[in-house]
């Protein structure tokens, strides 16, 4: 049989960057709660305080937490005057890895690239411009941008010829790559 319930968690979505919960407290548009938030080596401490939208729905972005960690979360409501806990539930922020998405456009045309990657840790990390016979024409070293997405342009100073190219991503021995093309000048 049904379980009254004061808050129900409804979803989560968890990015390295970013953690987004949405509870639902029927019939309580409105309704003032407080976050808490703790790690498994911290106490329960306050995060915020979050209001109820006209459907019922409490919404809270977290935006200060570490890739690879867990948090845990609830809702403090007060009831009858006591503070009640509910709605909890202990979310792994993923941890970052390495990637790289390629570069834009791609097609490129003549020298200029923008790349896409993330480091997935602190270290020296580089991130090459390969021909196709296997030689490296352009190489940068990322490593001091730190973990996370960023955006590059690979420095050049000179066109690049068209044809297809390869981008190696190397960091703490792990590697990607991806291939682009770059058409000659219109």
């Amino acid at each position: 049989s049904p379980v009254a319930t004061l808050a129900s968690l409804v979803s989560v979505d968890a990015q390295n960057d970013r953690i987004r919960l949405v509870w639902y407290a029927a019939d309580n548009a409105g309704l003032a709660v407080t976050v808490y938030r703790r790690t498994v080596d911290s106490d329960w401490a306050v995060v915020d305080q979050i209001a109820a939208d006209g459907s019922g729905y409490l919404r809270y972005d977290d935006a200060a937490v570490t890739s690879g960690t867990r948090y845990g979360y609830r809702l403090g409501i007060m009831d009858e005057g006591q503070e009640v806990f509910a709605g909890e539930v202990w979310v792994e922020v993923p941890a970052l890895r390495l990637a790289l998405r390629g570069a834009t456009p791609n097609p490129a045309v003549g020298g200029r690239l923008q790349i896409e990657f993330t480091l997935g840790g602190q270290g020296p990390a580089r991130i090459e411009l390969i021909d196709i016979a296997g030689r490296v024409v352009r190489a940068a070293d990322v490593g001091s941008l730190g973990p996370g997405t960023h955006s590059f342009e690979i420095p050049g100073g000179w066109p690049l010829r068209a044809g297809i190219y390869f981008l190696r991503l190397r960091q703490s021995g792990e590697e990607v790559r991806a291939r682009i093309a770059v058409k000659p000048k219109a």
